[in-house]
């Protein structure tokens, strides 16, 4: 247990940051077998590179491939308070506005 009280959980043998985390991935394998997405991406990595420096990389918990072939960008969020939601707020508009992006916190 993190100091989230976030449980790290294990799903098709993959250990997830938390049980919330398990359960969107379970979601979206049903999803997918069904036909309603493509697929989708776990723990992408964007890098913020401003002005020629790096400042911080960003893991995105899931990318979204849609029927519709748009992608949509997922970040599972328990708590919504204190300072690393505050944290994950500031990052997440950074990488919104340098990849032209929408994260949507679930």
């Amino acid at each position: 247990m993190n100091k989230y009280n976030a449980k790290k959980t294990i799903y098709n043998g993959i250990t997830f940051d938390s049980k919330k985390e398990a359960e969107f991935a379970m979601y979206l394998d049903s999803e997918q077998q069904a036909g309603r997405i493509h697929g989708y991406n776990r723990q992408v990595p964007f890098e913020a590179i401003i002005n020629g420096k790096k400042c911080f990389k960003y893991i995105l918990d899931f990318e979204v491939l849609n029927k519709d072939d748009t992608i949509s960008h997922i970040d599972i969020k328990g708590m919504r308070k204190g300072q690393a939601y505050a944290m994950f707020r500031i990052k997440k508009k950074i990488i919104d506005a340098l990849f032209n992006i929408n994260i949507e916190a679930v």
